[in-house]
């Protein structure tokens, strides 16, 4: 009985594995499964872009490919500036009260 009733807790509800079993919570799912995806969306993503650059904007493989590099470059710095420039503020204005009270 006791085991039953661990069991059905370390399990997903209304989740299944490929195998049309239970999801186990510290096995299935997670940032590991999340971040593959993550990287496959990118590339998966990248390669269209490319594809795209090539055959309706007739550019050249290799220049497709440069115009692709630079954009997710560009996407990826301006979202890192950004975040920075966020948690900068955030943690001044978090910190703000304390320097009034002294």
């Amino acid at each position: 009985m006791e085991v039953e009733s661990q069991e059905q807790s370390n399990t997903w509800e209304d989740y299944v594995d490929w195998k049309k079993k239970p999801a186990i919570k510290g096995r299935h799912g997670g940032m590991l499964a999340a971040s593959f995806v993550l990287v496959w969306l990118f590339l998966a993503s990248a390669s269209n872009l490319v594809l795209y650059l090539i055959q309706h904007m007739h550019f050249s493989p290799s220049k497709a490919a440069n115009h692709v590099t630079n954009f997710m470059g560009d996407c990826f710095s301006s979202c890192s500036s950004w975040w920075l420039l966020i948690r900068c503020f955030l943690y001044h204005l978090s910190n703000l009260p304390h320097q009034c009270t002294c």
